[in-house]
């Protein structure tokens, strides 16, 4: 036996021993979950705390109920696991988000200091992936403005916007040196000066070769 496969044997045995203890120290935990219902651990619950105010009795029974659901929850979801389901389609991961998503809330209200940790120190982590990815992927952090600014296509009719208004404006200060050539002439008609301009804005046109004329 090499000495690569010795050491990934002594891996296994290592992690097969902690996954055992860590299944006798959870069973231990259920037990009192076992021995009593839930209506019953409510009902000590409000006995426990009669003496005190309403709004701490239902504080108390809402943190009893999400633990136990996040017990069960995330019981099924690791057994899942092991026999080789994908949880991340499953609707126990749905459900499992439903859970943790309201102990955060319950936590949010008992301490409200705590709560605003605990999003502020998840946005760094977000701003710590996107840092990641940046560096990895080699995107600057003006990448959204770009994208922004590439949505269209990169020649688009904007790009000959005004091209035909400075023509037509270089036409018409033309016009009265042609009239005035043509009044020298013997004179042209309106007509005549609607043609002129049209002939004028047709040879800024470009038209393509008809085929069969080289």
């Amino acid at each position: 036996m090499s000495s690569a496969t010795k050491d990934n044997t002594a891996s296994v045995k290592l992690f097969i021993k902690s996954l055992s203890n860590a299944i006798s120290s959870y069973t231990t935990a259920l037990t009192p979950l076992q021995h009593k219902s839930l209506s019953d651990l409510l009902t000590q619950l409000t006995a426990q705390s009669s003496d005190s105010s309403a709004a701490a009795s239902a504080k108390d029974q809402i943190t009893v109920l999400n633990n136990v659901a996040y017990v069960i929850i995330s019981t099924l979801f690791a057994y899942l696991k092991t026999i080789g389901v994908d949880t991340e389609t499953h609707p126990i991961k749905k459900e499992l988000a439903r859970v943790r998503e309201s102990m955060q809330r319950m936590k949010a209200l008992s301490d409200p200091l705590a709560a605003e940790h605990q999003e502020k120190k998840e946005a760094k982590e977000q701003e710590k992936k996107k840092e990641y990815l940046n560096r990895v992927i080699g995107v600057k952090g003006s990448v959204a403005s770009a994208g922004a600014g590439m949505s269209g296509p990169a020649i688009s009719s904007k790009s000959f916007s005004g091209v035909h208004t400075r023509f037509e404006e270089e036409l018409i200060e033309n016009l009265p040196d042609l009239l005035s050539e043509s009044d020298a002439k013997g004179g042209i008609s309106k007509d005549r000066t609607k043609k002129v301009a049209k002939k004028t804005k047709s040879k800024g046109k470009v038209t393509k070769p008809k085929k069969g004329k080289k």
